[in-house]
């Protein structure tokens, strides 16, 4: 656990590319803010938390059934 703290940047990187990734597509602010949103939480919910969950599944609850 003493490496976790490499995880802490994750969460600035992936609103960085959300707001760089919704600028591009719009020039309004209030658009690029509600999209940078979406996009960020779409990416927790569909990408991070699903591979957390493996991880942890693997890490935690699969060794106790070998």
């Amino acid at each position: 656990m003493l490496n976790a703290s490499i995880y802490w940047h994750l969460p600035i990187l992936l609103i960085l590319v959300s707001l760089v990734y919704s600028a591009v597509r719009s020039d309004d602010w209030p658009t690029i803010l509600r999209s940078t949103i979406r996009w960020a939480l779409y990416m927790v919910l569909m990408f991070i938390a699903p591979v957390f969950l493996i991880l942890w599944f693997l890490a935690e609850i699969a060794p106790r059934w070998w």
